[in-house]
């Protein structure tokens, strides 16, 4: 979250680009201390040296700054996993602090040019261009609102190197069976980040309902490979290995589900459908010889 601190000051002070999804490779997911997340260690230790110096000389400033971080951190995952890395929602609160911070330095802007008049046009030009420049921009960002597609098309364009607006944009376009276009945009997101287990989990069960099971068990397997504990999935992998008559390894798996809390009906139902495929044959090669 080190990495992350920019574009929460960049959000407060220069909202132009805004996104639905901030997420790896977009914001990089930290493996260890790099000089990449210096830039957000100067902003957290400015903002926070900045509050401290403003203490006597400008409250109301060393005010706003408080109020900023005071409610940024519940949802700045420095405290506690917020279950998303940035979300601009939750930037609504804190920035009423960082323009009180902002509006802090407006008497002493006054000051510097009450004697010039062509400061004062200037500030004054700069004021209305601004305003302006931001009524625009939130008449243009809300069309992207008009409906679920057109909000998810519009994440791509925000932020194509975020593998959350294509995972997002393809599983809508599954649920409107636009089934190819939204396989593109699954893949694409694994390309991204194939590091999220929700991923594999999601195209292994979309591969198994459309009855695609050879790639349904590649993705099955990546999801265990990148959580070998995780208990979903489980169940279909079986369904999956039983539609391809693997017998044994679909009752196998079955019972992992459920020594691991799965789905346990399914997993039963599962096992039951094994043992009755399995006693099956060997009924017939029972019977085969004596014929």
């Amino acid at each position: 979250m080190i990495g992350a601190a920019p574009e929460w000051l960049r959000l407060f002070l220069w909202p132009a680009r805004l996104m639905t999804e901030y997420a790896p490779p977009y914001i990089e997911v930290a493996q260890g201390p790099s000089v990449s997340q210096l830039p957000g260690l100067l902003v957290l230790v400015g903002v926070v040296g900045l509050t401290a110096a403003c203490w006597r000389r400008s409250p109301v400033t060393s005010f706003g700054l408080a109020w900023l971080i005071v409610t940024l951190l519940p949802a700045s995952n420095f405290l506690v996993p917020a279950g998303f890395i940035i979300a601009e929602r939750t930037l609504l609160l804190p920035s009423v602090g960082a323009m009180i911070a902002v509006g802090s330095g407006i008497p002493w802007l006054y000051a510097l040019i009450e004697e010039r008049a062509a400061l004062r046009r200037v500030a004054g030009a700069a004021l209305v261009v601004l305003i302006a420049l931001g009524i625009g921009r939130s008449y243009t960002r809300n069309r992207a609102w008009h409906d679920n597609e057109t909000l998810f098309r519009q994440g791509i364009l925000d932020s194509p190197d975020s593998y959350r607006s294509h995972f997002m944009l393809g599983a809508y376009l599954f649920e409107i069976k636009r089934l190819t276009e939204g396989e593109a945009h699954y893949r694409q997101a694994i390309r991204l980040f194939p590091h999220d287990p929700v991923l594999a989990f999601a195209l292994a069960e979309q591969y198994r309902g459309a009855g695609r099971c050879e790639p349904a068990l590649a993705f099955y397997r990546a999801l265990y490979q990148l959580r070998e504990d995780a208990n979903r999935g489980r169940v279909g992998m079986a369904r999956c290995l039983l539609m391809l008559n693997q017998v044994d390894a679909a009752r196998e798996e079955a019972l992992k589900a459920i020594r691991m809390g799965g789905n346990v009906p399914g997993a039963r139902e599962v096992i039951a459908q094994a043992n009755q495929l399995r006693d099956s044959a060997r009924a017939r090669a029972t019977v085969s010889p004596n014929r």
